[in-house]
């Protein structure tokens, strides 16, 4: 952040860094500039940056979560709460309340494709892709992508996407549209509401406790490949804390090497000022997406796999903290 004819310029001017990386970054510019830590404030907000915190004099708690929060109570830190400027909880609950009429609109629709047609796999294709518009035009949701034509230049493909939100399915679904299908994780197959409409998209369930149903699980999933369906993963596996997506599992590259189809990464920022990570009130606002441009996996062996996850997951980080423009 810096001070740009009197005005403050919040863009990023460099990369992005956090947890010890930041406190490094401290120090080497306040040896360079002649400063005192002891006698310097520092304003953070996420857990990863309490080597900051506790390096300088002056620390300050800003709009913590609840492991930062305990900790600024124990060591009797300062806590700032700052209100950011967001839809008021009656704007979120409208929202909310039109996104659900949305969605049990779509279904309806789609469940009577199903009936007519006698086609399980069109009205799945129906719930998702008018199902996402609805919803997300209902909650006043816009989303705003770069590099659409990446979606459809190499099909089947196995897309992969960072995820912070639950307001991240939404989103993909809007954009893939048709002939996919997801890797969902065993335990959302019962949950009352979400389960119903996976299994009527027609996910795959995986059981990562379960050695043997996992990999049933992928051989479906490479089946549906075969066939010429595209196959989504989020590769953390779970919600991501923190801007920068979490370590990346190797399953969907592996899928995608036995497959013999390309990779593509589907990148997603501001989610969560939509939804938030855990939340269950959608927000009127916009999420950006960055399709970025197909990964060839015809040259990769399994045994660089790890190698080759870890770059992909590289992009990830490059395209969040250096967005491309439109």
């Amino acid at each position: 952040m810096r001070s740009v004819g009197g005005r403050v310029d919040a863009r990023e001017p460099s990369p992005l860094c956090a947890g010890p990386a930041k406190l490094e970054a401290v120090r080497a510019h306040a040896a360079d500039h002649g400063l005192r830590l002891a006698d310097s404030f520092a304003y953070c907000d996420g857990y990863e940056d309490l080597p900051l915190l506790r390096s300088v004099g002056r620390p300050r708690v800003v709009n913590p979560r609840s492991a930062l929060a305990r900790e600024a109570a124990a060591r009797g830190w300062p806590v700032v709460r700052l209100a950011p400027h967001r839809a008021s909880p009656a704007e979120a609950l409208f929202a909310t309340g039109a996104a659900a009429g949305a969605a049990a609109a779509a279904l309806t629709a789609s469940a009577l494709v199903g009936t007519v047609t006698g086609d399980r796999r069109r009205a799945a294709r129906t719930a998702l892709s008018l199902g996402s518009d609805l919803v997300l035009r209902a909650a006043g949701v816009r989303v705003s992508v770069t590099g659409a034509d990446h979606v459809w230049r190499r099909r089947p493909a196995v897309f992969v996407s960072n995820h912070s939100s639950p307001v991240d399915a939404l989103v993909l679904a809007h954009l893939l549209r048709a002939d996919w299908c997801a890797l969902a994780k065993r335990e959302l197959r019962d949950v009352v509401g979400i389960g119903h409409f996976l299994r009527f998209a027609d996910c795959v369930f995986v059981d990562r406790g379960d050695r043997e149903r996992s990999a049933a699980a992928l051989a479906s999933a490479l089946d549906r490949l075969r066939q010429g369906v595209s196959v989504l993963v989020e590769p953390e596996g779970t919600r991501a804390r923190t801007p920068d997506p979490g370590p990346f599992r190797t399953g969907a590259f592996r899928l995608a090497v036995r497959a013999a189809v390309p990779v593509v990464p589907v990148v997603i920022r501001n989610a969560t000022d939509v939804m938030a990570r855990d939340g269950l009130l959608v927000r009127p606002g916009r999420v950006d997406v960055a399709v970025l441009p197909p990964v060839d996996t015809s040259g990769w062996r399994e045994e660089d796999i790890r190698d080759h996850t870890d770059r992909v997951r590289d992009m990830f980080t490059a395209t969040l903290r250096h967005w491309p423009s439109g």
